[in-house]
């Protein structure tokens, strides 16, 4: 499961134009956090992985797939001359940080909403998973802003219980747009 992640994930990347930047490994990384996040692979590779497979083999798999490209974009946007050793240690970082990410959030949905200095916002509607850590909307809104281009990051999270879907399993967005269209 994870080669073949990491394959659909290369092949999306590939669709992104441009030299690695900040801005190409935060697009990579919601990539990757978009389809880790569907419950079955969440769930195969993030829960039932390290479990099954232990700890040490399932790391092995998950550094083979997807650390040389985290390794590699940081190496693009830092300095020349970092030490491998800080490039390595960003590296754990990012992925550790992603994977939490992965495991906290379980699904989300982006809509606008009325600002009254910019005229309309990113809104994120957001499941936290059942037992999680406290997450605060706070929290969600500095990752973003830290990790995604400004006009993407949302300004204000919600957080709700559930998000309404169709017959097909599809997150009703333009649902849940109207809704907030007709609160404002």
């Amino acid at each position: 499961m994870q080669a073949e992640l990491a394959a659909e994930l290369g092949t999306r990347i590939q669709r992104i134009e441009g030299h690695r930047s900040p801005h190409t490994i935060a697009t990579n990384l919601r990539i990757y956090l978009e389809a880790a996040t569907q419950e079955g692979l969440r769930q195969l590779i993030l829960v039932d992985g390290p479990v099954v497979l232990g700890w040490e083999r399932w790391r092995g798999i998950d550094d083979r797939h997807f650390m040389d490209s985290i390794r590699t974009g940081l190496v693009a946007i830092m300095p020349a001359g970092t030490p491998p050793e800080e490039i390595e240690a960003a590296t754990r970082l990012i992925a550790g940080a992603v994977a939490e990410a992965a495991l906290a959030i379980q699904e989300a949905c982006v809509i606008a909403t009325r600002d009254a200095y910019r005229g309309e916002s990113v809104k994120a509607l957001v499941v936290l998973r059942p037992a999680q850590a406290p997450v605060s909307a706070q929290d969600i809104i500095d990752w973003c802003a830290a990790n995604m281009a400004a006009y993407k990051a949302p300004r204000v999270v919600q957080f709700v219980d559930a998000l309404p879907k169709s017959g097909s399993g599809k997150v009703m967005w333009r649902a849940l747009q109207e809704a907030e269209a007709a609160s404002t």
